[in-house]
């Protein structure tokens, strides 16, 4: 569950902000200081009755006597969450029934039993369709969207409303809403490392004693407070050793070395409660122990980090959760406010975040559509659409190095990295280190745009190639919109002296060197069974799962694209590195649930696969998937890529015979042109 849309009216600085779109999981505003930003973070918090921020006079836009109103849709408010949210101990405890019944059948095989069974599977059945239809029915929730208007007058209660305008208590507005978590801009790094009062440290501290088993046994005898105070602390030590454990590994990651440990001192008296201590220990100087307070700013604002990112990772079998952020890169050197949003974009993966920036950095990493200008218009707060020439300009973003090679090649991420650079090297060894492979994330984040502007400057002299994946849209379409795109930098005053005739060049050398794939990702290449089969023993199981994998795949990729499946479900569930590698970007946690998903997923369109000649259907599909996630896991434990694996085992016609004929030709072509 989402925000896919908010509006502010009357509060702070805006007037009125008009309906903010946010499609995404990550989504930024940026705009100069005092321009309204932060108050959008802030009338988030006022909306979620979680919030402690509430609305004083001085907030009112202009000290009008007009209502506050923030009005919030929510997207993804589908069976699966609500389920999760409102029903999921009555679905456990009937599921529970019907396992026994099950069992019984296994021993003792009768009519009785097996009628029994069909009644609580059928109220099993009905207790998932009503409940859900009665939660439907009280949040007037239409096409998976949930719309709430929080209204703050200036005298009396406040109150929050529905679609259709009639009244919702705030208990049952909590009940619905996901978690809200917030990281301000002016860091408390204090409270967080002592795990003061609101500090994520407290939170995950309170979710692992609901969540850990302890180990405190009372045998009969009854224990003193002495006694009851030193298992506690035994108890608290554990507890703060495996958080310490979890937050050192996010810590390193953020910093980029493995040379820091971080350690959380408890201490235990019932009387007074319990006090944390963070400290940080250089293990190349083991006697070294710097407390956090002691540390720099930019390290403490990391330590906020890597708390959060344990929190969200601790609590993901719990529910989801909205992140605000303000100013993440606040304190932070260049190199780590590029870990710091990298980080905020894993984190996205699986909850919504929301937050503020001044930061080129930080912003290159986001598309257009993830970005919104907050600006201040006759001194009222406006929120517009963001013009990438504009931001490039104002934030200074800059291009990578792209000048100096003898080719470029921009692919989509990390794994197109990998098989272009593989590819490339087979071809023609001696051309490795002259193809510059730059990922561009998709080429719709504002730092390919900045390199896109350089080859234009240099009348686009690089012999470059532009490889997209289509994901789940039609591949012309996607190439048009992006050389459109591209193609509107030529219009702007700074390449008047360009000829019509050299702009045309640009133009047609820009529409030449895109190319969009057919299916939705390079992994697409690598789901063949003569490439997958030592992975398998049995082949006769492999092929038919591939066959099943094949017949879903077309059939919810042209769903997709026609718009008919949810936000996300093919990329969750359908595209071709769920199949081959299941969720290795997601945490523990977060494998595992989504490993769940996938599965009733799968299940669920058993039904629809009667048409299908496939003979072993999709429980053997299930049953291979498992069989090649392990291998890959294995590849991957032993510090490969399965792509890569995969080319560097076999030669090039191997694997030009299992399908990748066409992907080696274009980049032979371009080593060709390139080499000229």
């Amino acid at each position: 569950m989402n925000i896919s849309k908010i509006r502010v009216k009357n509060y702070k600085s805006f007037l009125d902000s008009g309906e903010i779109e946010i499609k995404n999981n990550i989504f930024a505003f940026i705009g100069q200081n005092n321009t309204g930003k932060s108050a959008i973070l802030d009338a988030i918090q006022v909306f979620f009755p979680s919030s402690k921020k509430s609305v004083i006079l001085e907030n009112y836009h202009k000290s009008t006597d007009e209502d506050i109103e923030i009005e919030v849709w929510f997207s993804e408010v589908n069976n699966e969450y609500l389920e999760s949210i409102f029903l999921q101990d009555k679905i456990d405890k009937q599921i529970d029934t019907i396992k026994n019944i099950e069992e019984q059948i296994k021993e003792t095989d009768n009519d009785n039993l097996r009628e029994k069974l069909n009644k609580e599977q059928s109220k099993l059945k009905e207790i998932r369709e009503n409940g859900v239809s009665q939660l439907i029915e009280q949040y007037k929730i239409k096409d998976e969207t949930l719309y709430l208007k929080l209204v703050v007058p200036k005298s009396g209660k406040n109150q929050y409303k529905l679609i259709n305008d009639e009244n919702i208590k705030d208990a049952d507005v909590k009940k619905i809403l996901p978690e809200l978590r917030v990281i301000p801009a002016l860091r408390d790094p204090k409270n967080e490392s002592t795990a003061g009062t609101n500090s994520y440290l407290k939170d995950l501290l309170q979710m692992l004693d609901e969540s850990v088993q302890t180990s405190i046994k009372l045998d009969g005898k009854t224990l003193t407070y002495k006694d009851l105070n030193r298992v506690l602390s035994e108890e608290t030590k554990k507890r703060s050793q495996n958080l310490a454990s979890a937050i050192t590994k996010y810590y390193n990651s953020a910093i980029g070395n493995k040379d820091y440990r971080i350690e959380i001192e408890s201490t235990v008296n019932i009387s007074k409660g319990t006090s944390y201590n963070t400290v940080l220990i250089d293990k190349n100087n083991p006697g070294v122990r710097a407390d956090i307070m002691n540390c720099g700013t930019g390290y403490q604002s990391m330590i906020i980090l890597s708390i959060l990112e344990t929190y969200v990772e601790m609590a993901l079998n719990r529910s989801n959760y909205i992140l605000l952020v303000e100013e993440p890169e606040v304190y932070l050197h260049p190199k780590l406010q590029r870990r710091m949003i990298d980080a905020l974009i894993r984190i996205s993966k699986s909850n919504q975040v929301i937050f503020t920036s001044h930061s080129p950095i930080t912003v290159s990493k986001l598309s257009r559509s993830d970005i919104r200008l907050v600006e201040r218009i006759d001194g009222e707060a406006k929120v517009c659409e963001v013009e990438i020439k504009k931001v490039i300009d104002e934030l200074g973003i800059k291009a990578d190095d792209i000048l100096h090679s003898k080719g470029i090649i921009f692919v989509e991420g990390k794994d197109d990295e990998i098989v272009v650079k593989e590819l490339i090297r087979k071809l023609d060894e001696s051309m490795a280190d002259k193809i510059n492979v730059i990922q561009a994330d998709g080429c719709s984040k504002l730092k390919w745009y900045a390199n896109a502007e350089v080859l234009i400057n240099q009348k686009y002299s690089v012999p470059t190639l532009i490889i997209r994946d289509a994901d789940v849209a039609e591949p012309l379409k996607v190439k048009q919109a992006l050389v459109t795109e591209l193609v509107e930098f030529l219009d702007k005053p700074q390449y008047d002296h360009y000829s019509q005739e050299e702009k045309e060049e640009i133009r047609e050398k820009f529409q030449h060197s895109i190319i969009v794939l057919d299916d939705h990702s390079i992994e697409y290449f690598f789901i063949n069974k003569d490439l997958l089969k030592e992975f398998v023993e049995d082949k006769v199981k492999l092929d038919n799962a591939l066959q099943c994998y094949m017949c879903q795949y077309k059939k919810q990729l042209q769903r997709s694209r026609a718009g008919q499946n949810g936000k996300n479900v093919f990329e969750r569930f359908f595209q071709p590195k769920r199949f081959l590698e299941g969720y290795p970007d997601q945490s523990s946690i977060g494998r595992e649930a989504n490993e769940i998903s996938f599965k009733n997923r799968w299940n669920s369109l058993k039904e629809s696969c009667v048409e299908c000649s496939n003979e072993l259907g999709i429980d053997n599909f299930l049953e291979i998937r498992e069989a090649l996630i392990k291998k890959t896991e294995q590849i991957s434990r032993e510090g490969s890529n399965v792509l890569e694996y995969l080319i560097l085992k076999h030669d090039l016609n191997y694997l030009r015979e299992c399908g990748m004929g066409n992907f080696i030709a274009l980049i032979d072509s371009f080593l060709q042109r390139v080499t000229k």
